[in-house]
Protein backbone atom coordinates (compact mmCIF):
# COMPACT_ATOMS: atom_id res chain seq x y z
CA UNK A 1 0.00 0.00 0.00
CA UNK A 2 1.77 3.71 -1.09
CA UNK A 3 2.08 5.71 2.18
CA UNK A 4 -0.60 8.39 0.38
CA UNK A 5 -3.09 5.74 0.63
CA UNK A 6 -2.02 4.79 4.30
CA UNK A 7 -2.27 8.23 5.40
CA UNK A 8 -5.59 8.38 3.90
CA UNK A 9 -6.98 5.93 5.25
CA UNK A 10 -5.70 6.74 8.61
CA UNK A 11 -7.70 10.34 7.96
CA UNK A 12 -10.98 8.70 7.05
CA UNK A 13 -10.49 6.81 10.61
CA UNK A 14 -9.87 10.10 12.33
CA UNK A 15 -12.46 11.37 10.50
CA UNK A 16 -15.07 9.39 10.98
CA UNK A 17 -14.37 9.65 14.87
CA UNK A 18 -15.06 13.38 15.11
CA UNK A 19 -11.15 14.35 15.11
CA UNK A 20 -11.35 16.82 12.70
CA UNK A 21 -8.08 17.99 13.13
CA UNK A 22 -6.16 15.35 12.92
CA UNK A 23 -8.21 14.01 9.72
CA UNK A 24 -6.77 17.57 8.23
CA UNK A 25 -3.48 16.99 9.11
CA UNK A 26 -3.06 13.13 7.99
CA UNK A 27 -4.90 14.29 4.66
CA UNK A 28 -2.03 16.93 4.28
CA UNK A 29 0.09 14.76 4.76
CA UNK A 30 -0.85 12.15 2.47
CA UNK A 31 -1.32 15.28 -0.33
CA UNK A 32 2.57 15.77 -0.13
CA UNK A 33 2.94 12.37 -0.95
CA UNK A 34 0.38 12.35 -3.99
CA UNK A 35 -0.48 16.03 -5.09
CA UNK A 36 -2.30 14.83 -7.86
CA UNK A 37 -4.71 12.82 -6.15
CA UNK A 38 -8.36 14.90 -6.38
CA UNK A 39 -9.68 12.51 -3.80
CA UNK A 40 -7.39 14.13 -0.68
CA UNK A 41 -7.97 17.30 -1.21
CA UNK A 42 -11.99 16.76 -1.23
CA UNK A 43 -11.22 14.89 1.72
CA UNK A 44 -9.14 17.47 3.88
CA UNK A 45 -12.08 20.30 2.24
CA UNK A 46 -14.82 17.93 4.16
CA UNK A 47 -12.36 18.06 7.73
CA UNK A 48 -12.21 21.77 7.42
CA UNK A 49 -15.57 22.33 6.53
CA UNK A 50 -16.21 20.74 9.84
CA UNK A 51 -14.06 22.96 11.19
CA UNK A 52 -15.06 25.90 9.44
CA UNK A 53 -12.10 26.97 8.09
CA UNK A 54 -13.92 28.52 4.89
CA UNK A 55 -11.21 29.73 3.00
CA UNK A 56 -9.04 26.80 3.03
CA UNK A 57 -11.82 24.57 2.01
CA UNK A 58 -12.27 26.76 -1.19
CA UNK A 59 -8.99 26.54 -1.37
CA UNK A 60 -8.81 22.56 -1.78
CA UNK A 61 -11.57 22.38 -3.75
CA UNK A 62 -10.00 24.45 -6.25
CA UNK A 63 -7.28 22.97 -6.06
CA UNK A 64 -9.67 19.51 -6.55
CA UNK A 65 -11.31 20.77 -9.77
CA UNK A 66 -8.41 22.06 -11.65
CA UNK A 67 -7.35 18.42 -11.71
CA UNK A 68 -10.99 17.30 -11.89
CA UNK A 69 -13.72 19.83 -13.19
CA UNK A 70 -16.13 18.00 -13.20
CA UNK A 71 -16.23 16.31 -9.55
CA UNK A 72 -19.53 16.21 -7.89
CA UNK A 73 -17.81 16.03 -4.41
CA UNK A 74 -15.74 19.25 -4.64
CA UNK A 75 -18.53 21.17 -6.26
CA UNK A 76 -20.58 19.86 -3.17
CA UNK A 77 -18.26 20.93 -0.11
CA UNK A 78 -17.42 24.44 -2.40
CA UNK A 79 -21.18 25.53 -2.46
CA UNK A 80 -21.33 25.04 1.17
CA UNK A 81 -18.33 26.90 2.13
CA UNK A 82 -19.28 29.82 -0.44
CA UNK A 83 -22.53 29.70 1.65
CA UNK A 84 -20.93 29.64 4.81
CA UNK A 85 -18.89 33.14 3.82
CA UNK A 86 -22.67 34.66 2.25
CA UNK A 87 -20.92 34.03 -1.76
CA UNK A 88 -24.96 33.28 -2.41
CA UNK A 89 -24.30 33.15 -6.23
CA UNK A 90 -21.54 31.36 -6.14
CA UNK A 91 -23.43 28.79 -3.76
CA UNK A 92 -25.88 28.30 -5.61
CA UNK A 93 -23.98 28.07 -9.22
CA UNK A 94 -21.73 24.99 -7.52
CA UNK A 95 -24.80 23.31 -5.86
CA UNK A 96 -26.49 23.35 -9.05
CA UNK A 97 -23.26 22.24 -10.95
CA UNK A 98 -22.85 19.38 -8.67
CA UNK A 99 -26.62 18.45 -8.91
CA UNK A 100 -26.26 18.46 -12.62
CA UNK A 101 -23.66 15.82 -12.35
CA UNK A 102 -25.12 13.94 -9.73
CA UNK A 103 -28.54 13.40 -11.92
CA UNK A 104 -26.17 12.73 -14.85
CA UNK A 105 -24.19 9.89 -13.09
CA UNK A 106 -27.37 8.83 -11.06
CA UNK A 107 -25.48 9.09 -7.65
CA UNK A 108 -27.23 8.30 -4.93
CA UNK A 109 -26.21 11.81 -3.35
CA UNK A 110 -29.17 12.98 -5.14
CA UNK A 111 -31.34 14.21 -1.74
CA UNK A 112 -28.73 15.79 -0.47
CA UNK A 113 -27.20 17.86 -3.36
CA UNK A 114 -30.98 18.88 -4.02
CA UNK A 115 -31.76 19.49 -0.21
CA UNK A 116 -28.27 21.71 -0.69
CA UNK A 117 -29.27 23.58 -3.48
CA UNK A 118 -32.60 24.52 -2.30
CA UNK A 119 -31.06 26.33 1.22
CA UNK A 120 -28.62 28.12 -1.26
CA UNK A 121 -31.08 29.33 -3.64
CA UNK A 122 -33.53 30.02 0.15
CA UNK A 123 -30.37 31.87 1.74
CA UNK A 124 -29.59 34.00 -1.60
CA UNK A 125 -33.34 35.40 -1.41
CA UNK A 126 -33.91 36.01 1.88
CA UNK A 127 -30.26 37.93 1.45
CA UNK A 128 -31.74 39.81 -1.63
CA UNK A 129 -34.85 40.31 0.71
CA UNK A 130 -33.12 41.97 2.85
CA UNK A 131 -31.49 44.43 0.80
CA UNK A 132 -34.65 45.06 -0.97
CA UNK A 133 -35.97 45.98 2.52
CA UNK A 134 -33.20 47.97 3.78
CA UNK A 135 -33.38 49.60 0.59
CA UNK A 136 -37.16 50.51 0.68
CA UNK A 137 -36.68 51.54 4.02
CA UNK A 138 -33.78 54.26 2.72
CA UNK A 139 -36.05 55.19 0.01
CA UNK A 140 -39.02 55.92 2.52
CA UNK A 141 -36.72 57.83 4.55
CA UNK A 142 -35.38 59.82 2.03
CA UNK A 143 -38.57 60.55 0.54
CA UNK A 144 -40.12 61.68 4.13
CA UNK A 145 -37.17 63.81 4.48
CA UNK A 146 -38.11 65.75 1.15
CA UNK A 147 -41.51 66.13 1.80
CA UNK A 148 -40.50 67.91 5.35
CA UNK A 149 -38.22 70.24 3.48
CA UNK A 150 -40.75 71.06 0.75
CA UNK A 151 -43.23 71.31 3.91
CA UNK A 152 -40.29 73.83 5.42
CA UNK A 153 -40.19 75.57 2.79
CA UNK A 154 -43.52 76.08 1.32
CA UNK A 155 -44.06 77.38 5.29
CA UNK A 156 -41.24 80.05 5.12
CA UNK A 157 -43.15 81.41 1.96
CA UNK A 158 -46.44 82.22 3.32
CA UNK A 159 -44.35 83.67 6.40
CA UNK A 160 -43.25 86.19 3.57
CA UNK A 161 -46.28 87.09 3.12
Amino acid sequence: MSNSLHLKEQGNKYFSSGNYAGADSLYSQAIIADPKNPALYTNRAMARLKLDQWDSVITDCEACLQLTPENMKARYILAQAQLALGDYDASVANALHAHKLCVATNDRSLAALTALVLKCKKERWEDREKKRVREAKDLEREVLELLGKEKDNALAGTDDG
